[in-house]
């Protein structure tokens, strides 16, 4: 007798989870803008959901001299903003059902420790936490098998949940579904 198939389901923190995308884009188009970068608002927009040095690279097709002045201002101004971060809409009753249904769960994330806790408070709970190699974020493939390696199940028993184009390559290059 074969035993039944498990499902589980991996989720992006920032920005899917919690409400958080306006805030990025708006605090990375001002920062950029305050060390001379004049990038369209809709191009930071489309650029969330990358780590801080592949957002750059994307949006100004290098690393500039200041790139890491440039990433400590945007922490510091997303953090201040933190407060006025909110789970989103049906958030908490997903991760509720999935609980009581006894659906694995855990969170793929490249957020660095600061914002990640914002993020949970902002939620209103910690989540399981796939740890993933900080030179290999989404869209590589190595977070989304770092969230199969902790759910220890198949890429074919697992949907991954994201609100990036980022979030869907890297769940496709590890052959898990993606929504």
């Amino acid at each position: 007798m074969s035993k039944p198939l498990r499902h589980g389901v991996l989720f992006d923190l920032d920005g899917t989870l919690v409400d958080s995308v306006y805030q990025h884009a708006f605090v990375w188009h001002d920062v950029l803008l305050d060390h001379g970068f004049c990038v369209p608002h809709w191009k930071v927009h489309r650029a969330i959901g990358l780590t801080s040095d592949r957002l750059l690279l994307w949006l100004l097709g290098h690393r500039p001299p200041q790139a890491d002045a440039l990433i400590e201002a945007h922490s510091r101004r997303f953090l201040e903003l933190a407060a006025s971060l909110q789970p989103t809409a049906g958030a908490k009753a997903l991760l509720d059902d999935l609980e009581a249904r006894g659906v694995p769960f855990c969170a793929v994330t490249s957020a660095d420790p600061q914002t990640r806790e914002a993020l949970f408070r902002a939620l209103g709970r910690e989540l399981p936490l796939a740890e993933s190699p900080k030179q290999a974020p989404k869209p590589g493939a190595e977070p989304i098998e770092a969230g199969l390696r902790k759910l220890d199940l198949d890429p074919a028993q697992v949907t991954m949940v994201g609100d990036a184009i980022w979030d869907g390559e890297a769940a496709t290059r590890a052959g898990a579904h993606f929504i």
